[in-house]
């Protein structure tokens, strides 16, 4: 799309962002995997193979936000040579999930306790990885989270002629409700763009508290 070649150009993201409810319905059955009979401590430490991290040839981690272990397709995004799937994942994450993305040689970054630390995980994927920019295209939690822990820098809207409405319908920023010590996060208009077929592309920059 014009927006995805537009901040390609202006920003060459190393990583694209997703949660793992964008790729897994919370009704959707899990895959079942067999126990690990190993040691869990030898499995929470960061798996970077040396022959998929060190592949000169990867420009994009296809990164999956999942403490839950819910993505267990074995899914690598190699049918494009630029890019691999990257798992980020917590302490807590289940030990059969650990051992599986191994086996696969799929690798993963260890943060937080329970759910990731994303503001930790962003830093082990630039200081591992080179990660400078990441471009997150999640849902409404994910969304949230990066812009309640201050990890945004820039929003783009793009929004389609439909109207959906409905009680359930997810928000842009599936967010916690603000502290009474926090304030909404303030933007400052970039640019906008009108497509022919009625599309609409705002873009903002956000302004740190």
């Amino acid at each position: 799309t014009i927006v995805e070649k537009r901040l390609d150009a202006d920003y060459q993201p190393g990583a694209q962002m997703l949660g793992s409810g964008s790729l897994v319905t919370e009704s959707q059955p899990l895959r079942e995997l067999p126990p690990y009979e190993g040691n869990p401590a030898d499995l929470r430490e960061d798996f970077l193979p040396e022959d998929v991290v060190g592949d000169p040839t990867i420009q994009r981690w296809l990164t999956v936000v999942d403490s839950r272990g819910r993505l267990r397709s074995g899914y690598k995004g190699t049918e494009n040579p630029a890019s691999h799937t990257l798992h980020l994942v917590s302490q807590d994450s289940p030990s059969e999930y650990l051992a599986f993305l191994r086996n696969e040689n799929i690798p993963y970054l260890v943060s937080g306790q329970g759910h990731v630390n994303l503001a930790a995980a962003l830093e082990k994927m630039r200081a591992k990885l080179g990660v400078e920019t990441v471009v997150a295209e999640g849902g409404g939690k994910l969304s949230g989270a990066l812009l309640r822990e201050g990890l945004v820098d820039e929003v783009n809207l793009i929004f389609r002629p439909e109207l959906i409405g409905g009680a359930r319908t997810p928000t842009l920023f599936d967010a916690p409700d603000l502290t009474p010590e926090q304030s909404p996060t303030r933007l400052e208009f970039v640019e906008s763009h009108i497509q022919a077929d009625g599309f609409v592309w705002l873009r903002y920059k956000t302004i740190p508290a």
